[in-house]
């Protein structure tokens, strides 16, 4: 069993490559034969290349990676979040299947049983068994481990053991077969001796300039007038530049549910009929009581004088008896009451060291076993813990400093391991379970103990009612059926003094909606409506969200009125550069110093600049100033030109060529480039195959 955990330990796996073979000991029967959900093409998720992926393939194979990630992660329920990317992970699986895995197989590209064989038992073990089957105590990967697994695995009538086996075997399969296809990728790709030397050229000539410029921000917009024929022949030039994916833009506005002062009221009845109960209660009841009646469960704190936020209650229970209960009062979005648990003399910091023996790695039993020996060994005569810390401790981090964690103040740590330290006086060694495993723990100092109170409390949230919900909701309800139009909506939202929200490029994969809680729904919506379209209310739990489809984008070409805006700047761009050279031409100018007095600016220095920079210093992103000022020679000036931000004269006033010796390795400098092309290899490829699949993805009908 302690092989399995350290398989469940493995968490980064589920973002490789998936199994999905757990079915026949997961979910058992879950799909029958000749179920259908929809009909016809109403039950296809997708189509690439041709292969209809269906409603039912589609969720049984979801299904099975998130049983698998419960199961390894021992969740009985997933968060949005959590769910949203294993959806993301389940679909991006089934894209490459779809649009590699039939070509790579006519290649005659596969992983035999025998293969399989040798990276699972044979001289050539896959890391991730390696990872799996590695012996705590050697740290070394064990074979004996893994025969061992698969005996005890036939006997494991929970099925997990084989889940998990099934899991691992496909991964490394499907891990094998698809690098074979990127490694032949990457044996084509190469990097010439004359490549690595322009690069290096490239990238070690460094120049100085001295430029002058007229921005374009100088020039107000409203002195360039753009007409509708210099529009119309702009987009028809430029059109290819205005390529775009399906895409829409939402505005929105919330409708906040939030606790009003009848609810405030209701729940500090509720709280103050709870007071008399909390005194009454005996202090071995009150954990009970507390955790019976209270919105948060018993956690008792201990507080030091001057420590609490709030000065009379910090006099109070500091000069009060044990017993003493002190509210309802206010804390964040609560109503609490405290009760004065105990008085106590505890020290302030303490210094301690500890061995871990994991629960992940280890069975708990087994945890225990091996600290009660090694406990054993530590009360002989002359043991060292720190000897034994850096050996057997599974807590690496202090393992190396003899399991030392330094001075720690209350509450620094987990309960347990707090209170043990804290509770216990220096020398002392102990053996305490918390949520990490079994730790030894050996107090080696403590400041003087202080008086400090030990406290329970009992909060009640301040929450809205049914009838806020219900008010909120009409108020939204109202807001969208009154404003039915682009019009009304945005004049609503100036009239009720509401705040508009944005969510603009949304595509129907997008998953999230910052301050929208799993925002699907709306995104379905958006996606089928009609521009300028209204949206019913939604609901987000803690408020109601009207939306407002501002803009839909067909796949293909933005039309011109989508891209008017960038049009008018592209455009009044050009008329500034040329009125500015036009200007400036007149005038004769040959010269920086010149050129900025006519400007009306200074010349300005900027330094190291080389091919590979992306801006100037002191003139921002300037890609055709920096190609031409590297190739120029020293003191010549060149001018006007038209640059992204104003127009440029600018000289070089100092050269720094590159140094090229014999003490240069080209191999290796060819070796650097090549595996940083190579290293790119498996995302762009696979990018490029879904970029040239022919897919219909109708994902958003169903998710």
């Amino acid at each position: 069993m302690a092989t399995l955990e350290n398989i469940r330990k493995r968490g980064p796996i589920i973002a490789v490559v998936i199994g999905l073979a757990l079915a026949a000991f997961i979910l058992g029967d879950l799909l029958t034969s000749g179920q259908s959900l929809f009909q016809s093409s109403r039950n296809e998720v997708a189509n690439i290349n041709g292969n209809t992926l269906t409603y039912e393939e589609y969720t049984y194979r979801l299904n099975e990676m998130i049983e698998y990630y419960k199961l390894r992660t021992r969740q009985t329920a997933l968060d949005e979040s959590t769910s949203e990317q294993i959806r993301s992970s389940v679909w991006e699986i089934i894209v490459r299947e779809y649009s590699l895995k039939e070509n790579l197989l006519s290649l005659g590209i596969g992983v035999s049983k025998e293969e399989l064989f040798d990276m699972v038992q044979g001289n050539n073990v896959d890391q991730s068994i390696q990872q799996a089957f590695t012996n705590q105590e050697t740290g070394m990967f064990d074979k004996n481990l893994v025969m061992q697994f698969l005996k005890e695995m036939e006997n494991d009538k929970t099925g997990q053991s084989k889940a998990i086996w099934v899991y691992l075997e496909n991964e490394i399969k499907e891990n094998r077969f698809y690098n074979k296809y990127y490694t032949i990728l990457k044996k084509g790709l190469y990097v010439t001796k004359a490549e690595a030397e322009a690069e290096y050229t490239e990238r070690g000539l460094i120049v100085d300039l001295e430029f002058a410029t007229k921005t374009y921000a100088s020039i107000l917009d409203t002195t360039i007038a753009v007409s509708d024929k210099e529009l119309s022949a702009y987009y028809k030039e430029h059109k290819k530049e205005y390529k775009q994916e399906e895409s829409f833009d939402l505005a929105y506005v919330t409708f906040d549910v939030l606790p009003t002062k009848e609810d405030s009221n209701y729940v500090y009845k509720n709280i103050a009929a709870l007071y008399e109960g909390l005194v009454a209660s005996k202090k071995e009841d009150v954990e009970k009581y507390i955790n019976l009646n209270s919105d948060k469960p018993y956690t008792p704190t201990t507080l030091k004088k001057a420590t609490i936020t709030n000065p009379k209650l910090d006099s109070l229970l500091f000069n009060s008896n044990e017993g003493f209960v002190y509210g309802p009062y206010t804390e964040g979005a609560s109503y609490r009451l405290v009760r004065l648990l105990e008085k106590v003399a505890t020290p302030d910091s303490v210094k301690a060291s500890h061995i871990l023996i994991s629960i992940q790695t280890n069975t708990k039993e087994r945890a225990n076993a091996i600290a009660d020996s090694l406990m054993t060994e530590l009360k002989k005569k002359d043991a060292d813990f720190a000897a034994t810390a850096q050996k057997h401790s599974e807590d690496k981090g202090s393992a190396i400093k003899g399991g030392d964690l330094d001075w720690f103040t209350e509450g620094m740590m987990v309960t347990e391991f707090n209170d043990a330290c804290f509770n216990n006086k220096v020398g002392d060694m102990l053996k305490v379970e918390t949520q990490f495993g079994v730790h030894i723990i050996k107090i080696t100092d403590q400041t003087k103990p202080s008086t400090k109170v030990k406290v329970a409390y009992l909060d009640l949230n301040i929450l809205p009612s049914d009838k806020t919900f219900g008010d909120i909701y009409t108020k939204a309800n109202k807001f969208a059926g009154e404003n039915q139009t682009s019009e009304k909506f945005e004049k609503a939202i100036v009239d009720n003094k509401l705040t508009k929200k944005l969510a603009p490029a949304l595509t129907k994969s997008t998953a999230f909606i910052a301050g929208l809680e799993n925002p699907r729904e709306l995104i379905r919506w958006a996606y089928e409506a009609e521009k300028n379209s209204v949206s019913t209310v939604f609901d987000f739990n803690d408020k109601y969200v009207v939306a407002l489809l501002t803009e839909k984008r067909e796949k293909g070409f933005a039309t011109p009125e989508q891209v008017k805006d960038k049009i008018e700047i592209a455009i009044r761009k050009d008329k500034k550069a040329e009125q500015i050279i036009n200007d400036i031409k007149a005038k004769n100018i040959t010269d920086v110093q010149a050129a900025a007095a006519f400007w009306g600016t200074t010349a300005t220095p900027a330094g190291n600049v080389s091919f590979n920079a992306y801006s100037i210093v002191g003139a921002g992103y300037e890609p055709v100033v920096i190609a031409k000022a590297v190739t120029l020679e020293k003191d010549k000036v060149v001018g006007p030109i038209k640059g992204s931000n104003g127009v440029y004269f600018f000289k070089v006033t100092s050269i720094t060529p590159p140094v090229i010796d014999d003490k240069i390795n080209w191999d290796e400098n060819k070796k650097r480039l090549t595996t940083t092309l190579q290293g790119r290899t498996n995302y762009q490829a696979f990018e490029a195959i879904k970029k040239a699949a022919d897919m219909t993805d109708n994902r958003i009908k169903f998710f």
